[in-house]
């Protein structure tokens, strides 16, 4: 995660009073030590610890990392899915991704295939100085542009001439700074981006140092034990979920990912549900820790929620009328039609809501708050006398090297039990990395339906390699699914250079309709090879020429697994 992604998620965080940093008060420092304390008793679980997941993101950041995989169908997925003559059951999908932190250069492939015939491979490959496309059934070497200025290339390119032919226009376009391993700090196409995070980090910063300074902190004591309750301010916590939002929208401006009119559209209604928030949920939000022997038991929040209230502001204008009619509210927009010159009727049907929205975290043994805990989430509607509460509870059994977690949902609907059973179970034995899990939902109409995972992971000396026995849905007696592999290596190994690259905004006129009837070629050939042929005793059968040979990520996972 980047530094932009941890001072978000801190945020969120601090907002939800999971962050340990509290004011300076004598309660609140307290109850940031037994957070503390409570936080350094968790352990890693089985898989982290044989894994050293540490051990390897260090190595990603510092080296660079590699990820291969090779996933096929189990038996019979085809049948069942009714894709027989349309999909290979040996078909395959193979990928591999090689980052190399050192020498500042990456490549992305994938490919597809049957048995041992690969079908069609691509790849991907980027450094500081150019990006190349290389896909062998359709062109041999690779084609590429270079980094720095798009519009130093791109102007008096064929390419730019053949645009502006067709277009029957002069093509206007920004500048773009190409950066295909961009330095720590800016993104892929940008040169800009330290820029907008520095602010975002500070706004950030801003938002949650106020967030703190503004929280207070209660000692009290009840039923025996310590409770400490703090109190955070609704606009607060709404500004900075607001401040979060508005992050990510500034992200999504500077890259074009969306547009001026649909920015402030989104953003003005974000604003109208933060106002109507503050409003339904009071002035604080209070959330109170249980304590015994300095560990934290029990975490739980009460909100008051009062929802005619974002009716009452969602409408309040001089000329609208509402009217209570039973539940539905009759609403008088006050907008005048511009085509008729006169108001506008809109009825709107609600089912609002007055009540209390319930949270609680209950550790079972406060000393290992990782492997007991019950999350339970209600709601109690005084207008309507209805209720809800869904809870979840795991439960994590360590004994030696194996552990054995389950997982049980439990769902009531005013006061009578809907819904108990176990939604996961799984079992890890760290001495022959035995991973198994099922996941299951039962249903009145159509019985259960199961997730079913039957995998071994085996360490490596860089990493770990992942295999995957069956990993299938099931319902009604029909399994369809997934097997293969995936390895993960904290070394990137050798990431080959592409060779004879032709970049495309270099190219002449010549050589960019060569490329093009090239492609045009190899596409019919490729496509000829994959339909079935006829033998000399009228069977079809299935033939595959490759054109230029697999070179891509399916023969780079063939030859071995990584690590």
């Amino acid at each position: 995660m980047g530094k932009i992604g941890r001072k978000i998620a801190a945020g969120a965080a601090a907002a939800m009073l999971v962050s340990s940093s509290v004011s300076a008060a004598a309660p609140a420092d307290e109850l940031k030590e037994i957070m503390e304390k409570q936080e350094a008793l968790q352990t890693e679980s089985l898989v982290a610890e044989m894994l050293d997941f540490e051990g390897l993101s260090k190595s990603f950041e510092e080296n660079g990392m590699q990820i291969g995989a090779q996933i096929g169908m189990t038996d019979g997925t085809v049948q069942t899915i009714g894709a027989e003559g349309e999909v290979p059951e040996d078909g395959y999908v193979s990928m591999n991704l090689q980052i190399d932190q050192k020498l500042k250069k990456w490549l992305f492939g994938m490919g597809f295939g049957a048995g041992t015939t690969p079908f069609l491979d691509y790849s991907f490959y980027g450094d500081t100085q150019q990006f190349a496309v290389s896909v062998p059934q359709f062109y041999a070497g690779a084609l590429g542009i270079r980094a720095g200025s798009f519009l130093d290339q791109f102007n008096g390119s064929v390419l730019k001439q053949l645009f502006e032919q067709a277009m029957e226009q002069e093509l206007q376009l920004e500048d773009i700074d190409l950066k295909f391993f961009p330095e720590e700090g800016d993104c892929v196409l940008s040169g800009t981006d330290t820029e907008l995070w520095k602010q975002i980090s500070d706004n950030l910063d801003q938002r949650t140092e106020a967030l703190e300074q503004n929280m207070r902190v209660e000692k009290s004591e009840e039923s025996g034990k310590i409770k400490y309750t703090a109190y955070l301010e609704t606009e607060d916590v709404m500004n900075l979920y607001l401040m979060i939002f508005d992050a990510y929208m500034d992200i999504f401006e500077e890259y074009d990912l969306v547009s001026q009119d649909e920015l402030a559209e989104t953003e003005d209604e974000l604003n109208d549900i933060i106002s109507q928030m503050k409003d339904a949920m009071g002035e604080e939000v209070a959330v109170c820790f249980y304590v015994d022997e300095e560990l934290i038991e029990k975490i739980s929040c009460d909100m008051y929620i009062d929802t005619t209230l974002l009716e009452a502001d969602a409408y309040d204008n001089e000329s609208a009328k509402v009217q209570d009619n039973g539940g539905e509210s009759s609403i008088d927009s006050g907008y005048p039609d511009s085509d008729q010159n006169a108001y506008v009727d809109v009825e709107l049907t609600s089912n609002p809501f007055k009540g209390e929205i319930t949270y609680e975290i209950t550790f079972e043994n406060p000393q290992q708050p990782d492997q007991a805990v019950r999350i339970r989430m209600g709601a109690n509607d005084t207008v309507s006398g209805e209720n809800m509460a869904i809870e979840v509870e795991k439960q994590t059994a360590v004994t030696g090297t194996s552990s054995e977690t389950s997982v049980d949902l439990t769902v009531w609907g005013n006061d009578e039990l809907l819904y108990s059973d176990e939604l996961l179970h799984s079992l890890f034995n760290a001495d022959t990395g035995e991973l198994d899990a099922v996941f299951t939902v039962q249903d009145e109409n159509s019985g259960s339906v199961s997730l079913i995972l039957d995998s071994v992971i085996s360490k490596t000396d860089t990493g770990f390699v992942w295999t995957i026995d069956h990993l299938a849905a099931e319902a009604d007696g029909e399994s369809a699914g997934l097997c293969g592999e995936v390895a993960v290596s904290g070394v990137p190994g050798e990431i080959e250079t592409p060779q004879n690259v032709r970049m495309l905004l270099e190219m002449d006129q010549g050589g960019l309709m060569g490329l093009l009837t090239e492609i045009s070629v190899n596409a019919e050939n490729w496509q000829a090879s994959l339909e079935p042929e006829e033998d000399e005793y009228g069977e079809d059968t299935s033939s595959v020429a490759i054109i230029g040979g697999a070179d891509g990520p399916t023969s780079v996972f063939l030859a071995g697994k990584v690590g």
